[in-house]
């Protein structure tokens, strides 16, 4: 019966420290994607800003579109 509570205990043991890895990962991973966020906003201003200087007639590769099409 001893054993089997050792067992136990080491088991809650591993468990308690595979939740602990899960959380800090968890963590690491928010603060990531919240930089991300913060970095795909930024690229989504510039690219914005970038547009509206584009003259209005601009094709979206540079070149113009040829009169039979």
């Amino acid at each position: 019966m001893e054993q089997e509570i050792e067992k136990l205990q080491l088991l809650v043991m591993d468990h308690e420290t595979t939740i602990e890895t899960l959380s800090e990962n968890y963590h690491r991973q928010q603060e990531q994607i919240e930089a991300l966020e913060v970095q795909v906003r930024e690229l989504a201003r510039r690219f914005r800003s970038l547009a509206e200087r584009l003259p209005a007639n601009a094709s979206p590769s540079g070149h113009e579109i040829p009169p039979h099409y």
